[in-house]
Order: C-alpha cells, then structure tokens, then sequence
C-alpha cells in the first residue's frame, strides 16, 4: 500500500465527508474496497465507488454493483453509491479529488508498480492518496 498527500482540514473534520475509490474494473476490486470503506468508517464519511472505463461497457455498472455489495455488508453503517465514468482515468480521478476526503486507488493485479496513470493521479491529486494492490490468493 502507498500512501501519498499532506493536506488535511485545519479543523480537525472532514473538508467534504467523502471518500473516494477509483478502480480501473471492478474485477479487480476487493482489497481497495475494504481499505475504502475502512477509511470511510473511520472518518465517519459516505463512500463513492468509481470505475473509468475508455468506453462504454453495460456489464460493467452490474459487476461493479455486486463487487461493492459484497464488501458493504460488512460495513452497514458507511453510505455508499457507485459510479460508471468514461475517460481517462487520470484525468476523471484528479478532477474528483477535489471534491474529496480521500482517494484510494484500486490497482489490481498488475505484477510491477504504479503505472504512469496511477503516479500522475498521485501526483496532481489535491487531497492524500492510498493505491492499494490486489493481491493474488497464492501470494497471502
């Protein structure tokens, strides 16, 4: 897990209430699911689940749906809604953050580090970052 960003409100609260995870597909989901609505308890926010997609993809919306169901139920108390974009990743996930306590970003299971597109959104987010790997059963 990375951790990046300082800025945090001076008033010991929350700035927007708002967590944010933006995953590139919901396939890949679970470990930045439970870290987002783990931190989503924690600062007592709602929680937004967000897959970019560079097109439209019907089945997606569905997968995404029953990926966060799954985690929800353990946490019963974070309010959480799910969202579909079609961009860039980076770019739709800089604009967000924002609007936003937090992001955590959902890498899957790529075998290397962060890509180009998970640095810049490190990088030019205007609120602290966590990018959480998926890891593969076999490796716990």
């Amino acid at each position: 897990m990375t951790v990046s960003g300082t800025k945090t409100p001076t008033s010991g609260g929350l700035l927007h209430g708002r967590v944010v995870v933006g995953l590139h597909e919901s396939g890949h989901a679970a470990e930045a699911l439970a870290v987002g609505f783990s931190e989503a308890r924690r600062r007592r926010a709602d929680l937004t689940v967000t897959v970019v997609r560079d097109g439209e993809d019907a089945g997606e919306a569905r997968s995404l749906e029953q990926a966060v169901a799954d985690v929800a139920a353990g946490y019963p108390d974070v309010g959480v809604a799910t969202s579909v974009c079609v961009g860039q990743f980076a770019e739709v996930l800089v604009d967000l953050s924002g609007s936003v306590d937090l992001l955590v970003l959902g890498l899957g299971d790529r075998p290397r580090g962060l890509g180009r597109q998970d640095l810049l959104i490190a990088s030019r987010a205007r609120c602290p970052v966590i990018v959480v790997r998926d890891t593969p059963r076999g490796d716990l």
